[in-house]
């Protein structure tokens, strides 16, 4: 596996996941390079050590800005030292270096095929540069096998020129956690507040003391890195348009870790200004969400792009009420989200005081009325289990590895 980046995001617990599976169930035997590890990048902000517990080798570098050819000959040097088979690279920059480090490798010309699978999980750079256009239809002809996470990156594809039988959509897998329940949600919250900020320092201490304080608050759970685009400014936005009566029972909790420089300081400015920011708290970077969603009340994703939102897909199978952004990428969650326009934030906010109370009606004690409220999120989330399970992602994989391209 090549990757840029080994934080905690979405992507990165793709690959681990990924890794995981293919390690415990096929031949494969998984290692992974990282080739632009932050040197700064501390345990809380990278999975690199729940890696190498899983046994799973992970190499680390660290280029400089621009590009990088000794990143190249360590990709090529690696290629050789461990026998590669097969380098499967995630999104644009990966490839880049994939495409040239195996070439370099000169595993061709001792007659061994070293075959290469990209699978790209967005097209948000496209957007930056119309040179990254160009680097994608350079690069894709080089690669063996290739997939995306959804039938809307497939179209990006076909539209740069891409022959369709090429183009593999192959779903990303999720690990999910025990599911969300109301009964024992006290409970989880404690035990949460306790484990998540063990050797805190004052800054953690005093996000447990406001958690504590509000335990018993409807939790609106973000789970997103602090990134341009993912969301957390509109989620301010539609905490500001709900009504005192339920903001005053709600806590808006972002939990993520900044990996754009600058978008936490300027989402603490939102927060500030907010309508009662007291009840809004940055708990900081976790290796444990699914802790989280099972302490949640709610799921919200404000995000503005996603190529497949495992965040969302996650929360939808832990059985937890989500409300999303109507954006393509969030239209394979539609029967199981309520979704609203990020231009009219007020619609979100009525959205979540629906939700709220859907699910306090259903949950009461003294209630005639059936929980089909919970009795729903049930069946949605059987479903969502079921249809991004581990195992198919994997296999799937497995058999582009094993293949002759297309």
């Amino acid at each position: 596996m090549v990757t840029q980046f080994l934080g905690i995001g979405g992507l990165e617990r793709m690959i681990l996941n990924l890794c995981r599976t293919l390690r415990i169930g096929t031949a494969w035997t998984p290692e992974v390079v990282v080739f632009d590890h932050p040197s700064n990048s501390s345990a809380e902000q990278n999975l690199i050590g729940i890696f190498e517990k899983s046994e799973i080798p992970v190499h680390v570098h660290s280029k400089p800005p621009r590009f990088s050819w000794e990143t190249v000959f360590q990709i090529s040097r690696l290629i050789r030292e461990r026998q590669i088979d097969a380098l499967h690279t995630h999104d644009l920059g990966a490839l880049i270096y994939g495409v040239m480090g195996r070439w370099f490798a000169f595993s061709w010309l001792r007659g061994r095929k070293v075959r290469l699978i990209h699978t790209q999980h967005s097209f948000v750079h496209m957007s930056r540069s119309w040179k990254y256009q160009l680097y994608e239809r350079f690069f894709t002809h080089f690669v063996d096998q290739l997939s995306v996470v959804s039938q809307d990156l497939k179209e990006t594809y076909l539209s740069l020129g891409l022959r369709p039988q090429k183009i593999h959509i192959i779903g990303n897998g999720v690990s999910f956690g025990a599911r969300n329940d109301v009964r024992k949600r006290l409970q989880v919250r404690r035990e949460l507040v306790e484990f998540a900020f063990a050797g805190q320092n004052d800054v953690q201490a005093a996000v447990q003391e406001k958690l504590l304080n509000h335990e018993s608050d409807h939790w609106l759970l973000y789970l997103a890195r602090i990134h341009a685009g993912k969301g957390q400014d509109h989620a301010v936005a539609v905490w500001n348009a709900l009504s005192p009566a339920i903001r005053t029972r709600s806590t808006l909790i972002f939990v993520g870790p900044e990996t754009d420089p600058g978008q936490l300081k300027r989402l603490e400015k939102q927060i500030q200004s907010a309508a009662d920011p007291q009840r809004i708290l940055l708990a900081g970077p976790t290796h444990h969400p699914e802790r989280w969603l099972q302490a949640a009340d709610l799921y919200l994703s404000c995000s503005e792009f996603e190529g497949m939102p495992l965040g969302p897909i996650e929360a939808a199978g832990t059985g937890l009420p989500l409300l999303l952004s109507r954006i393509p990428g969030h239209e394979l969650l539609r029967d199981h989200s309520t979704q609203f326009d990020l231009k009219l934030p007020a619609e979100g906010a009525h959205c979540i005081e629906q939700i709220l109370g859907a699910a306090s009606v259903d949950a009461a004690e003294d209630s005639v009325q059936p929980r089909s409220f919970h009795e729903g999120l049930l069946a949605s989330s059987r479903t969502i289990r079921s249809q991004y399970s581990l195992e198919f992602m994997a296999a799937s994989y497995q058999a582009l590895y094993e293949h002759s391209p297309s």
